[in-house]
């Protein structure tokens, strides 16, 4: 499947890889996209940013 835009040269075989990479970021998988609600993702960074502070606590 050719991508819009692209230039002839990029449609050959040598670039079959990236072409193919492409495509496949362009259409996201739905059976991986999984809903993340608000609350658990801050819950999320807070322990991220906790642990963060920790350890710049315990380094100094």
């Amino acid at each position: 499947m050719p991508i819009a835009g692209m230039p002839e040269a990029a449609r050959s075989p040598a670039f079959a890889t990236a072409m193919g990479l492409l495509n496949y970021a362009l259409k996201p998988d739905v059976h991986h996209a999984a809903a993340v609600t608000r609350e658990a993702l801050q819950a999320k960074e807070a322990g991220y940013l906790r642990r963060v502070g920790r350890w710049i606590a315990d380094s100094f």
